[in-house]
């Protein structure tokens, strides 16, 4: 009776520590039907002096990551501080929502301010990507 009783209490540790075991080993994405990491935009950052205007081009918005995919647009989410310049593309202001395809990223244009109220300032995006 005790060796039956010693049996089991091996067998369910033995069963516990094989449990714990696997659950530290990777998980097959294919099982779970995971997706692999999509494109990225690198982040990239410009300089300019007072007054000058900032150009882009769509190869600033270089991508790494994922496969067989391009950037088709991005999505303005936020504006640089209007105290330190203006955000445009073909001559027209930019707004918060704007979607500026990926041609036209060239036509980006950042005009600082003669008088910026601060030295750095920043616009935020959402890329969007095509699958090619």
């Amino acid at each position: 009776m005790k060796r039956l009783w010693l049996v089991r209490r091996s067998g369910a540790l033995l069963l516990s520590l094989v449990l714990l075991s696997t659950l530290s080993l990777p998980v097959s994405a294919f099982f779970w039907n995971k997706k692999g990491e999509g494109a990225k935009i690198i982040s990239f950052s410009k300089n300019g002096l007072l007054g000058e205007v900032i150009t882009f081009t769509a190869e600033d918005f270089a991508l790494s990551g994922g496969t067989g995919e391009t950037l088709a647009a991005i999505t303005v989410t936020a504006l640089p501080d209007p105290g330190t310049g203006e955000l445009t593309v073909g001559g027209q202001p930019v707004t918060q929502g704007t979607v500026i395809q990926s041609s036209a990223l060239a036509g980006l244009r950042f005009q600082i301010a003669p008088s910026p109220t601060q030295d750095r300032t920043a616009f935020s995006f959402l890329p969007v990507f095509t699958s090619g």
